[in-house]
């Protein structure tokens, strides 16, 4: 997914805790008070951010306003929050730069960004 690939960064956490919270009502469905929540909650987190427990605590109540909403509805309303996000839209490609360094070239609706391997933006 492009959250874990860090091509999508959220900088809001509330928004973060909402993308996730309806990822969760999408692969999982309604929430369950359990260790294997718990558990897929750390998996939907590994990579995107840190599993902490004030995060999953947040993540359980967004998750747990989603109960009842349909799989499409909640894939949906994902990539609405996504679409609003910096860097929605790009497509990049792996490239060297002249000190052969490997990077990245985003090419998309805000034009052409090169990046490092991090995806930290070098230019425009």
């Amino acid at each position: 997914m492009e959250l874990k690939a860090k091509k999508l960064l959220v900088s809001d956490e509330d928004q973060l805790v909402r993308i996730l919270a309806l990822m969760a009502q999408a692969e999982h469905g309604n929430q369950a008070h359990s260790e294997q929540q718990i558990l897929s909650y750390q998996n939907l987190m590994h990579g995107i951010t840190s599993s902490s427990e004030e995060i999953q605590i947040k993540l359980a109540y967004e998750h747990a306003k989603y109960r009842g909403m349909r799989k499409l509805t909640s894939e949906y309303k994902v990539v609405q929050e996504a679409s609003a996000l910096p860097g929605y839209g790009m497509e990049y490609h792996e490239a060297k730069n002249e000190g052969n360094e490997d990077i990245h070239v985003g090419v998309g609706p805000e034009g052409v960004v090169i990046y490092d391997t991090d995806m930290t933006e070098m230019s425009r």
